[in-house]
């Protein structure tokens, strides 16, 4: 995934852990890693 995002694996650590205050340009791209070959991603509260 990070590869995918083109960041670090630290970065991807800190987004997964809910650590990191994100932006939304940076979670828009992990959206579009995770999802590049699915149809549809479901987004729940925690």
């Amino acid at each position: 995934m990070a590869a995918e995002m083109n960041v670090s694996q630290s970065v991807v650590a800190e987004i997964e852990s809910s650590k990191a205050d994100v932006r939304y340009s940076t979670l828009d791209r992990s959206a579009e890693a995770v999802t590049k070959h699915r149809k549809r991603l479901d987004l729940t509260p925690a």
